[in-house]
């Protein structure tokens, strides 16, 4: 295919991309669905019910309690690997204020670059040249634990979206300068369910290494969370007729560990997602199983079923290095034509 040819075809797919946007939810908005941690998505997504740092505020605000001090996360994915200009990052920060209650807060940051500047399509939709579409949100979330085990959470997030460079247009409307919304999310999560229900294996020996570096393997039993997020009203873009709702979400899930040792454990995790947008009963159905070995190499296995048709469903990967004040984590998976990496880094220090 020609440079040029090349040019106005993938110009014309960000169009497209843009408008179907726009018809289920607010067009730029579905970034909002993109799964952030990479730990989480080699599960097939599966994060409602299990902790994991800053990355804990995008899928459920009770986990937050989870923290033994202080988390620091941040993620990188190229969600649509043909469209270089297209990159989704989250970062999250989860400080204890006591045994009881946790605070959060995060920045959940989508970029779409170079829309190739097609000015005009048909006479329907238009974007300038060097045009560059930046949507934020930024989240504060708190979580208390009612009861041993058992936490509710609730968090507050503006979500700003803006065009850098130049405008879009829909007809002879002009889409931004900018965007402000307000959304909120609801959580709880009860752990240390059925501790029986874990398998405890013979243990044996560490390598110093592991023993001066890694951390304990503690976790045992059930875990489960139930979440609604991004709640709020219609948000608009352009005008109030084209109003549409934000992607909100309710997740429910489990995280169970069935065998544990102190170099070896196993865990499964089960989550379902209905879109509150979307007519069907239920989206999709996440699963993945997690082998912690040595308490330093994780390697991860998952699937997301997608409800409505095995074509849009995938499998994912991932492994991740784990130390006693961080984790890196790296998974692949394919949910959009071609293949990605999605790459997380963890820091975490107890206050006990």
């Amino acid at each position: 295919m020609k440079t040029g040819s090349k040019g106005v075809v993938v110009t014309l797919f960000m169009l497209i991309l843009f408008v179907n946007d726009a018809a289920a939810v607010t067009g730029g908005l579905r970034f909002l669905l993109w799964r952030p941690s990479a730990s989480a998505t080699a599960l097939g997504g599966s994060g409602v019910a299990s902790y994991n740092g800053g990355f804990s505020l995008y899928y459920n605000p009770a986990l937050l309690t989870e923290t033994e001090g202080l988390d620091i996360s941040g993620s990188y994915v190229k969600p649509m690997p043909f469209f270089e200009n297209i990159m989704h990052n989250y970062n999250g920060v989860v400080l204890r204020l006591d045994n009881m209650s946790a605070l959060g807060i995060s920045g959940n940051l989508n970029w779409r670059g170079g829309m190739l500047g097609l000015t005009e399509v048909g006479n329907t939709f238009g974007a300038d040249a060097g045009a560059y579409l930046f949507t934020g949100q930024f989240k504060a979330a708190y979580a208390r634990e009612i009861i041993p085990g058992v936490s509710l959470g609730a968090a507050v997030s503006l979500l700003y979206h803006k065009f850098i460079n130049g405008s879009i247009r829909v007809g002879a409307q002009e889409a931004g300068p900018s965007l402000r919304a307000w959304l909120f999310d609801l959580g709880i999560h009860a752990s240390n369910l059925l501790p029986d229900a874990t398998r405890r294996l013979p243990d044996r020996e560490l390598p110093q290494l592991c023993q001066k570096y890694c951390p304990d393997n503690n976790s045992s039993g059930l875990a489960a969370g139930l979440s609604l997020l991004n709640l709020g009203p219609k948000v608009i873009v352009v005008d109030a007729a084209q109003a549409a709702p934000p992607p909100s979400l309710l997740l429910a899930g489990l995280s169970w560990y069935p065998s544990t040792s102190n170099w070896l454990q196993f865990r499964l995790a089960l989550e379902v997602e209905k879109q509150l947008a979307e007519p069907s009963r239920l989206d999709y159905i996440r699963s993945g199983a997690e082998l912690n070995y040595m308490r330093m190499l994780l390697l991860r296995a998952g699937y997301v079923m997608d409800t409505d048709g095995y074509r849009n469903s995938y499998r994912t990967w991932g492994v991740g290095l784990l130390f006693k004040n961080g984790s890196l984590n790296v998974s692949r998976y394919n949910a959009s034509l071609l293949s990605t990496w999605h790459f997380d880094l963890r820091f975490s220090w107890s206050f006990s």
